[in-house]
């Protein structure tokens, strides 16, 4: 009868478990650290990052498109522009840049927010409306021509 010595097998098996370990809490650590140095990041966040906007609806009537806007952000907003947009390929069709319409935080804009039609619409075609305020931040929807 021929016995097999069985010695070898066990300190390869101990490497291999402590090259796993050891991957794992470096990988821990990365992740940990990942998380932290994001979290600080988003602590000193400038105003345009608490600047949020939303467009609520659009409503086209008498050569002009009026876009709802509302402030969700904290900080009062200044909505600088805004557009309509062609869905498919992204250009812009009619265009309001001088608009200047503060909104305070939960705030809605009425009609004072809008563009004046001077493009070719199409009925039943999809477009994009968008707004810009003066720091930048962006929100669009789309609308169905009527």
């Amino acid at each position: 009868m021929h016995v097999l010595n069985k010695k070898g097998v066990s300190p390869i098996i101990a490497v291999l478990l402590l090259i796993v370990i050891t991957v794992t809490a470096a990988l821990l650590t990365y992740l940990w650290v990942l998380g932290y140095i994001g979290s600080a990041q988003r602590s000193g966040q400038p105003s345009q990052l608490e600047e949020k906007i939303k467009i609520d609806g659009v409503k086209v009537s008498d050569g002009t498109v009026t876009i709802y806007v509302r402030n969700i952000g904290s900080v009062r907003v200044v909505i600088q522009a805004a557009y309509i947009l062609n869905a498919t390929t992204g250009t812009v069709i009619d265009a309001q840049t001088d608009l200047n319409v503060g909104l305070d935080p939960g705030e809605v804009s009425g009609t004072n927010v809008y563009v004046e039609v001077s493009g070719t619409y199409t009925s039943g075609y999809t477009y994009v409306a968008k707004v810009v305020t003066t720091k930048g931040t962006e929100a669009s929807l789309a609308f169905t021509w009527p």
